[in-house]
């Protein structure tokens, strides 16, 4: 066994290390495995590959596995499922980099001899589908209620929201274009526009393409067309064709500082309006900022971002309008402010949130 396959196999007998990759260290364990990650670029690609054949393992702990069994399972699983799994493990691998654990609480005790071999042999009969050096595209994912904070080599930094997805370029180097795919709702603050491969830095969603021109804005993109609003600098948007096929955009605007653009593919009337920026820009800072806004528009992005459904008791609701900052650092944080700044009640039932009837006054 080669000495890269020793580590791995190494890690993977590890029960601190099991407990790190299926998010039941503890944080003392979180501290230590955190800090082994980001001392060496190489602990980084060991941690991706052992995490790969992590999930595809499924031991149990009950029982010694049945190894030929175990192997052809396996073979049956990466044969059909490896690329996918090394997208997702290295964006579990990417997340750890920054600090992010996931919430999810895996079921696996712990890889007993028997486990450590299945995994020493697979790891040796698939050395080209699970290396991470073969990827070119790391995906980036989160679940409702998690955001994810991404910082790349070049300086940009990127708030991915609850429940969205983004591709871009899994290795960085000085040719590397700065290009991303997004589904869902991410914050960009662009650190600069260098000459060369990296100077362009674009977003694409399902209607077009978002272009840097200036340094921080916000994409949201939900089945509903997409929407820019800017809060520093600028971006120049391309609107996509219907067409099938066509990369020709079909109109481009600009869109600056202080303004929102929504738009959809096929759509060549789309015009910037001007808007209050906080409510579209804070919702990753520890306090949402509000200013006038529709408490319409909260409801939805509380749904977006939780996963929930918000019911509202009292249809008058609707119309009311908010200015100023909440906490914002759960849901019912969140709408305990909300309740408290509209005089109402609140309550929880599940997946459902409830606005109950406005109080009546004292007399009444």
């Amino acid at each position: 066994m080669s000495q890269e396959n020793h580590e791995i196999v190494s890690l993977l007998a590890d029960e601190s290390f099991q407990r790190w990759l299926s998010g039941n260290a503890s944080d003392e364990e979180i501290r230590r495995w955190n800090e082994w990650l980001n001392t060496s670029p190489r602990h980084y690609e060991l941690h991706a590959q052992a995490a790969a054949l992590w999930k595809m393992a499924h031991f149990r702990s009950s029982a010694l596995p049945d190894v030929e069994a175990e192997w052809q399972t396996l073979l049956r699983r990466v044969e059909f499922k490896a690329a996918k799994a090394v997208a997702r493990d290295r964006s579990f691998a990417k997340r750890a980099w920054f600090g992010y654990m996931p919430s999810r609480r895996l079921a696996w005790a712990g890889l007993g001899a028997v486990a450590a071999l299945s995994i020493a042999l697979l790891w040796r009969n698939l050395p080209f589908h699970l290396s991470p050096k073969k990827q070119e595209i790391q995906l980036a994912s989160t679940n409702y209620g998690q955001r994810l904070e991404l910082n790349l080599p070049e300086g940009s930094t990127i708030i991915l929201n609850a429940n969205s997805s983004l591709c871009y370029p899994a290795v960085w180097t000085a040719t590397t274009a700065r290009q991303f795919e997004l589904q869902g709702e991410a914050y960009f603050e662009v650190s600069s526009r260098p000459q060369g491969p990296q100077h362009d830095f674009i977003v694409r969603t399902y209607d077009g393409a978002v272009q840097v021109v200036g340094t921080q804005f916000t994409v949201h993109n939900r089945g509903q067309g997409t929407r820019v609003v800017v809060e520093e600098g600028g971006v120049e948007v391309a609107v996509a064709d219907t067409s099938s096929g066509s990369k020709i955009p079909i109109a481009r605007t600009l869109v600056e500082p202080g303004h929102l653009l929504h738009f959809q593919k096929g759509n060549r009337d789309a015009v910037p309006q001007p808007v209050h920026v906080g409510f579209h820009t804070t919702w990753w800072r520890e306090h949402l900022v509000l200013q006038d806004t529709p408490f319409e528009q909260i409801i939805r992005r509380l749904e977006e971002t939780h996963g929930i459904q918000i019911k509202i008791e009292d249809r008058t609701l609707l119309k009311r309008t908010l200015s100023g900052s909440i906490e914002n650092r759960n849901l019912e944080v969140v709408t305990e402010a909300l309740a408290k700044a509209l005089r109402t009640s609140v309550r929880r039932e599940g997946q459902m949130v409830i606005f109950n009837n406005l109080p009546k006054a004292n007399g009444n």
